[in-house]
């Protein structure tokens, strides 16, 4: 991308899982109306953003690397050792998750083969029906885990 406009777009396309509207990151950095048109010229080429708006983007994309939406070196996204350690922490949680429902799934199902790898992973419920999932791990626990009803 040979400009700071193109990877602006690039930005708002592809940093989330769907395309992030101008209008919706106005709001997300708390812009008045006024304000918003700078990221509308962005957006066109009419202008690039001063330092402090860059400092607001970073806030808004965390792993966003500025280097690349500045000047195009490096990378779209960096991994700082924060977002490392967060992932650690979400696995090691995972983890504990898994044993919790080894556990659960036990005292419901005594005689069920915990190495069998439907019983090892969670993710494997999301394919059995409602009342098949309930009975399995009780309805209270499964809404526990997953927040749904």
């Amino acid at each position: 991308m040979e400009n700071f406009s193109e990877r602006f777009v690039y930005l708002l396309n592809n940093y989330a899982d769907m395309p992030l509207k101008v209008a919706d990151l106005a709001e997300m950095l708390k812009y008045a109306k006024n304000d918003a048109s700078k990221l509308y010229q962005y957006q066109s080429g009419h202008s690039e953003p001063k330092a402090e708006n860059l400092r607001q983007l970073k806030k808004v994309f965390p792993l966003l690397n500025l280097d690349w939406l500045v000047a195009g070196v490096g990378e779209f996204r960096e991994i700082d050792s924060s977002y490392v350690k967060e992932l650690e922490i979400k696995l090691k949680e995972s983890e504990e998750e898994k044993k919790m429902f080894r556990k659960m799934a036990l005292s419901n199902f005594p005689n069920v083969d915990m190495s069998n790898q439907f019983v090892d992973n969670l993710d494997a419920l999301d394919g059995l029906d409602v009342m098949t999932r309930n009975l399995f791990l009780g309805q209270s626990y499964y809404s526990e885990l997953t927040g749904e009803a």
